[in-house]
């Protein structure tokens, strides 16, 4: 694909509006991937839509029940999956991973990726090149890609859990292909260059490191008869019937799929051999808990995650970090901080490889949430009745 090509495309793209931004990820994985394979895993994400979403009020609903019983407090629940938790006169409101910890002007200069990572290059915290670019004027951004080389491209802002990231992008054709995925997404898009190493994701609250996991990319396993589409599918029914346990989002066959899998020598519709390994992504969002492994991070690691969270304002926030050498941490060479979340999921630290290394961060957080509010008086929400919404709940951790 010639250079004036690419920028045609993607102008028509945004000519187009709206309506071609929904279509312009089936264009991105056209060639990588069959229509058929894409309809098999994309009927499956639609289906489970409703059962993820309960899967995952009832994951936290457990989490918080437990947190709540361990420091000696009772939970109410309300409409629309909202928890009440309270202790004595302090009283907290949290919603699955939402609780009331920092400003929303803070949390919207956190969700916005390039600014974020101006707040944190000013306080000195090593972040990697960046750049945000519209489908209008994508020149600059086929520049920064022919300087750095291997590049992530994502959307801008308003996005989590990996949706519309693509690694691994280095050639222009792959380029337009990553901004086609990430676009139905966000009108803005940002192309980064690559960080080198594992992935390390910190969990900071109020200046502390309170749980770290070490992210491996998700893969699947081959039976020699299967194909890689088949072998997804069924490693996404076997985290249905865990009932979120084993995480609480489905793999995909988006374009960070068909290019990991390009780089294997594979496609969906390839079958690998009895016992081999195919990784299926290489953003690590969609793992499942046997690609998570609860970690104590180095002190190198602990502080530049600190440093990040304070750089931003933030009381509370999940630091990402991919360094090829953890005990250096940001020092290493290639190494930098990929991500800081404002809205953290806490079950990454719960659904882990090793059941004895569950973090119950939830308690730590519980137990700030409700101290400080002992000498505030909350109003509390009207219980709706006795044994109904609103009744006392009490559970085991996830």
């Amino acid at each position: 694909m010639r250079r004036g090509t690419a920028v045609r495309l993607l102008r028509g793209v945004a000519r187009g509006g709206r309506p071609a931004r929904l279509v312009s990820p089936a264009a991105a994985v056209r060639g990588l991937s069959g229509l058929p394979d894409l309809r098999r895993v994309r009927s499956q994400l639609a289906h489970a839509k409703e059962q993820l979403e309960d899967a995952r009020a009832a994951v936290y609903r457990d989490v918080w029940a437990a947190a709540a019983e361990r420091a000696g407090a009772e939970v109410c629940e309300f409409e629309s999956g909202f928890l009440q938790v309270t202790r004595g006169s302090a009283t907290t409101l949290v919603r699955e991973n939402l609780v009331e910890l920092d400003t929303p002007a803070v949390l919207e200069l956190t969700g916005d990726r390039v600014a974020a990572n101006a707040y944190l290059a000013r306080g000195g915290l090593p972040v990697t090149d960046s750049l945000r670019f519209p489908l209008t004027d994508p020149g600059p951004a086929l520049d920064f890609l022919r300087t750095h080389g291997r590049c992530v491209v994502k959307p801008a802002y308003g996005t989590g859990a990996g949706a519309g990231v693509t690694c691994d992008v280095e050639t222009l054709e792959d380029f337009v292909r990553a901004a086609l995925s990430a676009v139905r997404h966000c009108p803005e898009l940002v192309v980064e260059r690559q960080l080198e190493g594992t992935e390390h994701r910190m969990l900071v609250l109020d200046g502390a490191v309170v749980g770290a996991v070490r992210r491996s990319p998700p893969s699947v396993v081959g039976d020699g008869s299967s194909t890689v589409t088949d072998l997804i599918l069924a490693e996404n029914r076997r985290r249905l019937a865990a009932g979120g346990r084993e995480g609480l989002f489905l793999l995909q066959l988006g374009l960070d799929a068909c290019l990991t899998l390009r780089g294997q020598g594979l496609s969906p519709d390839s079958v690998p051999g009895d016992g081999q390994r195919v990784l299926v992504a290489r953003a690590v969002n969609t793992g499942a808990a046997a690609d998570c492994e609860a970690v104590r991070p180095s002190p190198a690691l602990a502080a530049a995650a600190v440093a990040a969270a304070r750089a931003l304002g933030l009381r509370l926030a999940s630091v990402e970090i991919a360094t090829p050498e953890p005990d250096l941490g940001t020092a290493a060479p290639g190494a930098g901080v990929i991500e800081v979340n404002s809205t953290p999921g806490l079950t990454y630290h719960y659904h882990v490889r090793d059941p004895d290394g569950v973090q119950p961060v939830a308690d730590a957080l519980l137990d700030v949430l409700l101290r400080e509010r002992e000498t505030v008086r909350v109003p509390r929400l009207r219980v709706s009745g006795p044994g109904g919404r609103g009744a006392t709940t009490s559970g085991d951790a996830a």
